[in-house]
């Protein structure tokens, strides 16, 4: 029975422990939870529901700049812009978020996220509000908005250039520089643009905000040398940042000088770069204050870059492209306005003919010179100067052959002389002194040929600048050299006859011009050897003009003609027959296009001047296909893009759609694999479009990538069917030829009426094809690139296995001298990688059996800057561009591309320079045998401080006596 008293007491004891254990237990959370509420990096304020603040942790008291806690109590919500109950918010639910502006007692502010809670403390209720700092978030928020809407000024601006004309150019990047430098807070954004030679500088567009002074015109006629520091940079393709003008270093003094001189703070420039050369460079300048850029907003303005570098090669191709539509036009006028310009006035209209020239050519100097075989002399006859260029006309006749032996030999055999810079010339040349006397800096003389005989030159000088002819305008020129001669055969020709009859006969026989004489009844009394050399015809053959007209003219219709328009023109023009061409058939029976010219003599007989112009003909017909085709892809031409639009928005073949197309990463393939694997790329995608188009479709090259289909009768619909057949042909293509695959950016428009005009729906098409061409853009270049990737894997250089072992030899010396992991990746890839130019070397140089020549040597040494302009354009190898690039540097400063010497040169191509001579000398090469590993540590020896660096050199040897080698 006692038992049962007991009971109670056993159950009240129990009651006890587990009321310790609880109260131990909540102490335990307390003392975490003031843990947590101490340690937090937010700052964390405790207040009762009447809105006291009763605690707050350090951080609290330290964003807040409170010396206790003690100070805190004196406080409340509305003292930090807090919410409190009375506020009218509910946190009934537990818990409340929301954004505030803090404002501190010091005068400042920050943006704060604030989540208040409730939170019970033994048997009362409080309210915790939980304060986070956001400003980096905020910042971080605006940022990206910022970038963005950049990114949308970007797109507007690519639009804009990719429509533009040449004469719209300088209008399209004011609008860049202004929207560029507004956008990023500058006060001066500008462009710079380097002259031919890259000596000279000029600032050609400007844009200023408010209140900032202009000095584009105290910005021109700049040398580079006198900005050494700043080129040293541009043409390794660097990006100048400079936070500080007053901060750069001693060696950019002159470029200091200058920055200060118009009060910069802070300057960015990128350059721009077309035809693997630096055309020029854009900067942006802080002058009010200094300014830094991140590099997100540099790679912004990279791309702006990127864009004027596009629009100004584009304005260059139109400008170059009107050009010689332009003196193609102006050959074909002077043609014929040769053949028709009587002897009297020959003299004036070939200094007419040579003025025009000229001044297309944009040259100082245009003259004509004549041969005297006889006396063995060369007279100037004739001249053109420009405004301010001295005449030396009358200082150069009868210039003996001997001063000209220099060059008279290839114009004798018909070659063109070209001197694109005399201060060039050989010392021992004996023209040199005489062109720098005349203050000629190039020149260049295309024959005069009439046969195999050269009668002469015309020749070109440039004065004032250095001159560098391209090659269609060395063409063209040429045609105007051929028509020269021509006229310069007939003015000779005619002039002996007019002033010389009486020893007509003797002067005829050597007369490079067929000649014959009838009576008045029509009785051949005479042919010149030059008429039977000709025709092949002799007296015997036609004693009459009667006989003539019947075998020169077999068929009885044209034969008709022809006599009809010879009587009228005698009977009446009397001496001044107007000259006129007629197809004539020779005694072999081919034909030819004749141009004759009748002269009545005293004696009342007729003299006719024979001119075969069959190949002036075909020289007129040749230009006249020239000015509306494309010469590498026969398709039509620019020029007749905008004929046909004329022609066909007045036809009544509506609708009418519009197939925009661009060739996609030609750039990339010619810049790596040369000009002829983009120009068999171009004859590929003209072969593709031609399968795909029908034959009543219109195909045009408007140029160097982009190509227009025109389809009349042809709805939009239509129109798209046919699109889709060529992205199917495409796909064809490239299963078949995948080692040079097709890409293809496709644009299409429609007009259903002529209420639409064709220009605006070619312009809409090429819209939208340049959209697409934007969007593809990444992925093409990882295309080609991919293709050169697979290219280098299936060559592996010089000998099998070359890369792979490189690349384990490397990563050995990595490791043992300690290198981060990214840098033995880098090192790793970078042997794998490093000749990935060469896939562009032809294998004639890349596996010659004996030493190269000095101009096999000059494309060898273009590897490293071909191997970094793909990795480059690669996302997975971008990270190694730099070192191939720079892989063939070397320690003493006589690598190349740039010279650069000692720990300039970046550590893992130093370890590669020392691991790729070891196994070029250790394994066979097309030119020698492989010598021992012995031999090659003496090389390795032998070279080390001038070629390798002396302290890699002793890693290297010790990592072949451990045998750690693979």
């Amino acid at each position: 029975m006692s038992h049962g008293k007991d009971k109670p007491k056993i159950m009240e004891r129990s009651r006890v422990e587990l009321l310790r254990e609880k109260n131990k237990a909540i102490s335990v959370s307390e003392k975490k939870l003031k843990a947590v509420f101490d340690g937090s990096h937010d700052a964390i304020i405790i207040s009762t529901k009447d809105g006291i603040f009763i605690d707050c942790n350090h951080r609290a008291l330290e964003i807040f700049g409170l010396k206790s806690k003690d100070e805190l109590i004196t406080l409340s919500p509305s003292d930090f812009f807090l919410p409190s109950i009375q506020d009218g918010q509910s946190i009934s639910e537990g818990l409340l978020r929301f954004e505030r502006l803090i404002n501190l007692k010091n005068g400042e502010s920050f943006p704060a996220e604030v989540i208040l809670t409730l939170v019970r403390i033994g048997e009362e209720t409080f309210h915790m509000a939980n304060i986070r700092d956001i400003s980096e978030r905020k910042r971080a928020e605006e940022a990206l908005h910022h970038q963005i809407k950049f990114e949308k000024k970007l797109a507007e601006i690519s639009a804009r250039f990719a429509t533009i004309t040449a004469a719209q150019l300088d209008e399209g990047i004011d609008y860049a520089l202004q929207h560029s430098g507004a956008f990023f807070n500058t006060d001066r954004s500008y462009v710079f643009q380097f002259s031919s030679d890259g000596g000279m500088m000029d600032n050609t567009h400007e844009w200023c905000s408010e209140g900032i002074q202009p000095q584009i015109d105290n910005l021109q006629g700049i040398p580079s040398d006198d900005m050494p520091w700043w080129m040293e940079k541009l043409l390794r393709i660097e990006t100048i940042n400079i936070s500080c003008v007053d901060d750069l270093p001693p060696q950019a003094a002159a470029e200091k000088e200058l920055l200060q001189s118009q009060s910069i703070q802070s300057v960015l420039v990128l350059p721009i770069i077309f035809n693997k050369k630096l055309m020029g460079f854009i900067g942006f300048d802080s002058v009010r204050e200094k300014h830094n850029w991140n590099e997100d907003q540099i790679s912004l303005l990279k791309v702006l870059s990127e864009l004027i570098s596009f629009a100004l090669q584009k304005s260059q191709a139109e400008e170059a492209l009107r050009e010689r539509e332009a003196l193609q036009r102006i050959l074909i006028r002077l043609a014929t306005g040769f053949v028709n310009e009587p002897l009297e006035t020959i003299d004036t209209a070939i200094n007419r003919a040579l003025e025009t020239i000229g001044k297309f050519a944009c040259v100082d100097r245009v003259y004509i010179f004549s041969f005297d075989y006889t006396n063995r002399e060369a007279t100037n006859t004739h001249e053109w100067c420009a405004e301010g260029i001295s005449s030396e006309i009358n200082n150069i006749q009868g210039v003996p052959f001997e001063l000209l032996n220099d060059f008279l030999k290839m114009l004798r055999k018909g070659e063109i002389v070209s001197i694109p810079k005399v201060a060039m010339m050989p010392e021992d040349y004996t023209l040199r002194t005489v062109l720098e006397q005349q203050g000629i800096q190039s020149l260049i003389l295309f024959p005069m040929m009439y046969g195999s005989e050269c009668l002469g030159f015309v020749g070109y000088d440039a004065v004032r600048n250095v001159r560098v002819f391209q090659e269609t305008e060395i063409i063209l020129l040429k045609v105007m050299a051929e028509l020269l001669a021509n006229t310069v055969v007939r003015r000779r020709t005619e002039k002996i006859f007019r002033e010389r009859e009486e020893r007509f006969r003797q002067i005829s026989e050597f007369s490079p011009l067929p000649l014959s004489i009838f009576d008045r009844d029509g009785k051949y009394e005479y042919l010149n050897p030059k008429f039977v050399e000709v025709f092949g015809y002799t007296l015997d053959d036609i004693p009459s003009r009667k006989k003539w007209f019947e075998l020169a003219y077999p068929d009885s219709l044209y034969r008709k003609k022809v006599e009809e328009t010879w009587i009228n023109d005698i009977n009446n023009s009397g001496d001044k027959v107007r000259p006129k061409n007629f197809r004539v058939t020779c005694k072999d029976g081919t034909q030819k296009e004749i141009l004759f010219r009748l002269v009545l003599m005293e004696n009342g007989k007729h003299l006719i001047i024979y001119e075969d112009i069959t190949e002036r003909k075909r020289y007129e017909k040749q230009l006249k296909y020239l000015s509306m085709h494309d010469q590498l892809t026969g398709l039509y031409n620019r020029a007749y893009l905008e004929d046909e639009l004329n022609r066909l928005s007045k036809s009544r073949e509506y609708p009418i759609t519009i197939i925009s197309t661009d060739l996609d990463g030609l750039k990339l393939i010619n810049d790596t694999l040369g000009h002829d694997k983009g120009d068999k790329l171009l004859k590929a995608c003209t072969k593709v479009l031609k399968q795909s188009l029908r034959c009543s479709d219109i195909l045009i090259r408007v140029g160097g990538d982009e190509f227009v289909a025109i389809l009349p009768k042809t709805a939009l619909k239509s129109g798209e069917e046919i699109a889709d057949r060529i992205r199917t042909q495409v796909d064809l293509y490239n299963s078949k030829n995948t080692e040079l695959p097709l890409s293809l950016s496709i644009g299409i428009a429609a007009s259903e009426n002529e209420n639409v005009s064709l220009r605006d729906t070619f312009k809409e098409s090429d819209d939208l094809m340049y959209r697409e061409k934007i969007y593809r853009r990444s992925s093409v270049r990882n295309q080609v690139v991919n293709t050169l990737l697979i290219a280098l894997a299936e060559r592996d250089y010089i000998t099998e296995g070359h890369a792979q072992r490189l690349s384990n030899l490397c990563k050995t010396m990595g490791e043992k001298l300690g290198l981060s992991s990214q840098k033995l990746v880098d090192l790793a890839l970078l042997a794998l990688v490093h000749d990935f130019g060469k896939v562009g070397i032809p294998d004639s140089i890349l596996f010659k059996n004996g030493p190269l020549t000095e101009s096999e040597w000059e494309i060898m040494i273009q590897h490293p800057e071909k191997g970094h302009r793909i990795a480059i354009s690669s996302p997975d190898l971008s990270g190694v561009a730099e070192l191939i690039l720079l892989h063939h540097e070397k320690w003493d400063g006589s690598g190349y591309p740039y010279g650069f010497k000692g720990e300039k040169i970046p550590i893992e191509c130093r370890i590669l320079a020392l691991v790729d001579a070891f196994d070029a000398m250790t394994n066979d090469r097309p030119y020698r045998k492989a010598i021992s590993w012995d031999e090659a540590r003496e090389e390795i020896i032998k070279y080390s401080g001038t070629q390798f660096d002396p302290a890699l050199v002793d890693v290297f040897l010790s990592v072949l006596e451990q045998g750690t080698h693979p």
